[in-house]
């Protein structure tokens, strides 16, 4: 009954023209990472760990768990394992020795996932269980997560956010992403 698409700023006029109502900013930042952030030091009790030779289960609980409240316009259901598998773990892109975990007391609390294509990277989700926010787990395995791409060839990481999605934005702008495009969710009902 409802369509969702995205719009360029400049674009927004035709959209409005052809029903579709403006939502949400969804911001575009890039970061340099020829000048790689260092890799962090972890606190007490945490331990970061490559997503590579983990079993694929353990990650995509955090990776459901952690996303099921994330800000946006669609809200997100978690993707049962056959369909994550297929979508993000066995996707080509998915560079699984830099993608970092944190894990607290042995659990998997923290991920940042990350695609790449030659020496660009995509911040594909990084999130935190709810139960660990504000601990600083997601920054921190960003952070890993940027460090070991550059040491594995990225030259620049790019990732999105909807403007509703503050947390995350001031992570990223802690880790030094400034902005360099938008779009905005534009929705139109079906009649």
């Amino acid at each position: 009954t409802e369509v969702l698409s995205y719009a360029h700023t400049e674009s927004l006029p035709f959209a409005q023209r052809h029903g579709f109502t403006p939502s949400r900013e969804v911001r575009y930042s890039a970061l340099d990472l020829t000048t790689a952030p260092p890799m962090p030091q972890a606190p007490p009790g945490v331990r970061l760990v490559s997503a590579a030779g983990l079993d694929p289960r353990q990650v995509h609980r955090v990776d459901a768990e952690a996303s099921r409240d994330e800000p946006g316009d669609v809200p997100t259901d978690s993707l049962g394992f056959d369909l994550w598998r297929h979508e993000c773990w066995d996707n080509p892109g998915l560079d699984r020795e830099a993608s970092t975990l944190a894990e607290v007391d042995g659990e998997l609390v923290a991920v940042s996932l990350v695609q790449r294509d030659g020496d660009r990277m995509w911040s594909d989700f990084t999130g935190t269980l709810p139960a660990y926010r504000g601990r600083g787990l997601a920054r921190l395995a960003k952070q890993a997560a940027l460090h070991r791409a550059a040491a594995r060839g990225a030259r620049t990481a790019y990732t999105s956010n909807h403007e509703v999605n503050a947390p995350m934005l001031a992570v990223n702008e802690r880790l030094g992403y400034r902005p360099v495009d938008s779009q905005w969710s534009c929705r139109r009902t079906l009649t």
